[in-house]
């Protein structure tokens, strides 16, 4: 079999082994992109693709930046939004398949009768605007105050849509069933129930439920190799905690927790009981965690996951890792540069944090070797994206900048061998986009090689 140019593979071989994976990460700011002078209380942020995200502010307004040109353009066809306290518009994230159904879910405050709630839409995303916009949930009792949404986002590999409702600062809703505060809930993607949640059918219990006995989530995450859900929630005067999320189970709050009240009487004396989940970490005195990605770096190891977080009251961010779903390390960096709202991974691999007192979206360095969508080996891989990564049984490439050119697709092992050539099976379509059998590869890391006859890409990424 043919192997790999000398070049390509020694560039290959040096983004996997060039940094150890057991050096302890470091974290520094690489670039200020946009300060306060153009933003106000960012709040989320999802990527596009490599060059453009998307992020929004708590006023009730979504933009779309471009980092090569640093442009930013508001999208219109946003929902009203109720700006109370802690609520606006907050969260954004892209549906999975979101290079063909163009779907946009928001996450934001409502009101109504009896006062403000979360609700969760989506619309599709038309140049810059959002058309067909339409609520699929509102979290209901509606309560007063300004406290306590969440709320994040995130999709499970199955395309669920799943995010969080917090306890809108009243503690014993939490352990109700009948209602949608403080819990995570898990629907469909259009906003119907699946069928295999775990309370349905169950009389007097909401059907939508995953989850229960959170207190004020606000990072939210699936890891794609095993599909797990994990989540932190700001305890009141300490006991944060970072969960790994399971259906139907119950998280304890506020029956169980590691705080005090913010007047330094007692919630509760247990900090553990039958039938409710322990933290995979928690935090005492609180940091306020908000934003959760994981960090994908080469050559971790097995049932090993790197998380990075923001933090409010912390300000700064840490990076905490696990192992078989217990907490190993935790490293802190940028100690009081900003309250650091969110947190996300590009598909390239870069990392990027937006930040409020100061305003700011920022672009991070760090020394680990992440493994993005994109293999980031100069300007001929901007933009180029493989997805899903890590990949199943097929995986789709972003081809457009070979458009007009005949075009050779190599995939080759992590020693070099070439696995298969100009795959038969491959077409691009209308849009693009190069779908590629994977079934036959066995797990571990492939660089594909596109190659046409004045460029070639070489991209990365990992088989289940």
């Amino acid at each position: 079999m043919r192997k790999l140019s000398g070049f390509s593979f020694t560039l290959f071989l040096l983004c996997i082994s060039f940094y150890s994976p057991a050096q302890d990460p470091t974290l520094e700011i690489d670039q200020v992109l946009m300060d306060g002078t153009r933003m106000s209380q960012p709040w989320g942020m999802c990527f596009i693709t490599s060059d453009e995200l998307l992020f929004t502010e708590k006023d009730g307004r979504l933009y779309r930046y471009v980092i090569s040109t640093d442009t930013k353009t508001q999208i219109t066809g946003t929902p009203a939004v109720a700006v109370v306290g802690q609520g606006g518009l907050l969260d954004v994230a892209l549906h999975p398949d979101f290079a063909t159904n163009r779907y946009v879910y928001l996450s934001y405050s409502v009101s109504g009768q009896g006062g403000y709630t979360l609700a969760i839409g989506r619309g599709i995303l038309d140049g810059n605007q959002l058309t067909s916009f339409s609520q699929l949930f509102t979290a209901l009792p509606y309560r007063g105050g300004g406290n306590h949404f969440g709320s994040r986002i995130a999709f499970d590999n199955e395309n669920h849509l799943i995010f969080s409702s917090s306890d809108r600062q009243e503690q014993d809703n939490a352990q109700l069933l009948s209602n949608h505060i403080g819990k995570v809930i898990r629907l469909n993607d259009d906003g119907t129930v699946p069928e295999n949640n775990p309370f349905i059918g169950i009389n007097g219990v909401a059907p939508v439920i995953y989850s229960y006995g959170h207190r004020n989530i606000q990072g939210l995450v699936v890891d794609p190799r095993s599909g797990k859900i994990f989540a932190h929630e700001h305890g009141p005067m300490g006991g944060d905690e970072l969960n790994l999320i399971e259906a139907g189970n119950n998280y304890g709050w506020p029956s169980i927790t590691f705080g005090l009240n913010y007047n330094g009487t007692i919630i509760s004396t247990d900090t553990a009981r039958d039938g409710m989940e322990q933290p995979v970490r928690y935090w005492v005195p609180s940091i306020a965690p908000s934003g959760l990605a994981i960090v994908p770096v080469v050559g971790e190891e097995e049932d090993e996951i790197n998380f990075i977080l923001g933090a409010l009251a912390g300000k700064q961010i840490q990076w905490v890792k696990i192992k078989n779903d217990k907490h190993v390390a935790t490293y802190s960096f940028l100690h009081n540069y900003a309250r650091f709202r969110d947190v996300e991974v590009a598909p390239d691999g870069q990392l990027y944090a937006l930040t409020e007192s100061p305003n700011s979206l920022i672009r991070l360095r760090t020394n680990q070797v992440i493994t993005g969508g994109i293999a980031g080996f100069g300007p001929a891989a901007k933009n180029m994206l493989v997805y899903p990564n890590p990949a199943g049984d097929y995986i789709q490439v972003d081809v457009q900048d070979f458009a007009g050119h005949t075009m050779e697709i190599n995939i080759f092992s992590s020693q070099g061998v070439l696995m298969t050539t100009s795959p038969e099976a491959s077409s691009a379509s209308g849009s693009g986009i190069l779908k590629i059998d994977t079934r036959h590869l066995e797990s571990g890391m492939y660089l594909i090689e596109l190659r046409s006859e004045n460029k070639v890409v070489p991209l990365r990424f990992t088989k289940l």
